[in-house]
């Protein structure tokens, strides 16, 4: 049975910590040879670059895998997120302070004065005095030598250029070996110029480019020439991910294979099947999401805990879960309380069109949602603190993968509310169409009944009973004085097209409308319609009747056309009757 007090050994979206700084870090699997690797470039190097997608572990490996190796050789590795740990100092004094406070109660800085510290911290020599000043002891008596990892690098390019160019060029100062200083004797003791510093730039391989700029325009050539690119895990990597960290939670047993040739563990096939649910089946790279892979267990894990009466992590717990997007199913779930308003304040402001994250400032995300506080810091968290501008946070999505579930969503929250509209408008329209039927119909009463008494007060003969026949042309269309058939509607509505096609273009030369060209071409004469249509008067109206048109099927292109015909139809056949019959009390009462 499920045991509440059970932590999760799964990070989910967030990163694996420094098992020396937290009492029950997470067992961290899947990258042992990366994590050597990565190691072995920094006790080789004095500047590493570690590269990576957005979701392959960085910040994970270098926390939980490479750390603890440098910390076995002598290193003191710091981790330095410029973006938020210097928001109220420049770049310089932050990276000292936070060396200074790694040290304490790991041992302490003895100060050689062998040079001074430049008053000026944009001096290319700053850095470089502090690290030639100072060594680094440790409680027993060992020398340190700090590692500077500046993680999320891609923030300060982007945000902090100048001040970036600024360290960069004060990093490579410290790199040049003809400003090592020679050995010497300082008050009785000898000093030695040892480099005692690394560097380590991560940094996304979408802003790589940003780097390379400025290394470029700053001509630092050296800083190009050791780089890791860390990848997602291969299937053994990720099969350890999934059971190692899951003794006693998986179920146990074991089940043939088909054939009945070989006998495999149930967890095994657990992990296949996770593993298969992440892998893309269109690239020949094979290597599973680590980002994926974290959340899917994790929720895994939770999806468990919330079921007690389960005593282990069966299969059918696992298919419940792997089911659908991670990403989307995990942001409907983080955003269940939210308001559609709420919702589409995110999904509008957090994703551009080429799904990349976007940053806001963190009051503004307070002042439109009223929870925020729980996506950055809940247990459910979707966002997180990405740079200070000035003395302001912005804020991003927790992770890249959550853009495409957001814009798909955008998407369709502004058809639903396109087809609303639009279904609204189509509907008043119908409605506008109907009476318009019955308003001209019972005006076209009236009128006639108008105009026999008129033409029988004024003749005051047998000619009361005269009826007017014959055609009539209104706007290049023949009409006819009696009630029309619905045959000769038909009939008209052809003339009425070939007569209306040819004037659509000279009025789309005066008019300030935004028609498709599609409509324009296939369904001139609804165009024309439109433009002249009575019962649409405003200027708006008619714009967003073409702005609708993508979005409507032949039925309703032809249902909108004939309620606008008609309108035209009755409107200029009353006004074709009264003139026709005007004109016959003229002629007759001429002198």
């Amino acid at each position: 049975m499920a045991n509440p007090n059970l932590t999760n050994p799964w990070a989910g979206l967030s990163s694996y910590q420094d098992p020396s700084s937290c009492e029950k870090p997470l067992l961290f699997c899947g990258r042992d040879n990366e994590s050597y690797d990565v190691a072995h470039l920094i006790d080789d190097n004095l500047f590493v670059t570690l590269y990576g997608r957005s979701g392959t572990g960085k910040t994970s490996l270098l926390n939980a895998g490479v750390f603890p190796l440098l910390r076995k050789e002598g290193y003191l590795p710091i981790r330095v997120r410029l973006g938020t740990d210097a928001k109220d100092t420049s770049f310089q004094q932050c990276l000292i302070d936070q060396v200074i406070r790694a040290m304490d109660g790991v041992g302490f800085l003895h100060t050689w004065p062998v040079v001074g510290m430049p008053d000026d911290r944009q001096a290319p020599e700053y850095l470089w005095s502090f690290f030639a000043r100072t060594r680094f002891i440790d409680t027993e008596g060992n020398v340190l030598f700090p590692v500077l990892v500046l993680d999320q690098f891609e923030e300060v390019l982007r945000w902090r250029p100048e001040d970036t160019e600024v360290l960069l060029r004060q990093i490579y100062y410290m790199l040049d070996k003809g400003h090592a200083l020679e050995d010497r004797m300082v008050g009785g003791q000898l000093y030695s110029y040892d480099f005692n510093f690394r560097f380590l730039v991560a940094i996304r391989e979408d802003e790589l480019y940003r780097l390379e700029d400025c290394i470029d325009n700053n001509y630092l050539p050296e800083m190009k020439s050791c780089r890791y690119r860390l990848r997602n895990l291969t299937e053994e990597g990720a099969r350890e991910v999934i059971l190692k960290p899951s003794q006693g939670l998986f179920q146990h047993g074991t089940t043939a294979s088909s054939g009945g040739q070989l006998q495999r563990c149930e967890d095994e096939i657990i992990a296949d099947r996770i593993i298969a649910s992440i892998q893309r089946s269109d690239t020949r790279d094979k290597r599973v999401s680590t980002v994926a892979l974290s959340l899917i267990c994790s929720r895994i894990f939770v999806y468990y805990q919330q079921h007690p009466g389960r005593p282990y992590i069966d299969l059918e717990t696992v298919e419940r879960v792997i089911e659908g997007d991670p990403f989307e199913n995990y942001y409907r779930e983080a955003t269940r309380s939210l308001s559609s308003r709420e919702k589409a304040y995110l999904e509008t402001h957090l994703v551009d069109l080429d799904e990349r994250r976007k940053t806001v400032p963190e009051q503004e995300l307070k002042d439109h949602i009223r929870n925020a506080t729980t996506l950055l810091e809940g247990d459910m968290r979707l966002l997180q603190r990405a740079s200070t501008e000035g003395n302001s946070s912005r804020v991003e999505l927790i992770h890249d993968s959550f853009c495409r579930p957001l814009l798909e969503m955008k998407k369709k929250r502004e058809k639903r509310e396109l087809r609303k509209k639009w279904a609204g408008r189509l509907a008043m329209l119908l409605l506008v169409g109907v009476v318009i039927f019955a308003q001209q119909k019972r005006l076209l009463g009236n009128q006639e009944q108008l105009n026999k008494a008129l033409i029988s007060e004024k003749l005051n003969d047998t000619d009361s009973t005269t009826t007017v026949s014959g055609p009539l042309v209104v706007d290049g269309i023949r009409y006819d004085v009696v009630s029309p058939s619905e045959e000769q509607i038909a009939a008209w509505s052809k003339e009425f097209y070939q007569a209306c096609a040819d004037k659509v273009n000279e009025m789309m030369k005066q008019s300030a409308y935004d028609v498709p060209s599609e409509m324009l071409r296939k369904y001139p004469t609804l165009v024309y319609l439109v433009l002249n249509s009575e019962s649409i008067p405003d200027h708006q109206e008619k714009q967003s009747w073409f702005d609708l048109y993508p979005m409507m099927n032949d039925s309703q292109i032809y249902q909108l056309y004939e309620i606008l015909y008609r309108e035209a139809y009755r409107l200029a056949s009353i006004n074709a009757k009264y003139e026709i019959r005007k004109a016959e009390i003229q002629e007759k009462y001429k002198d």
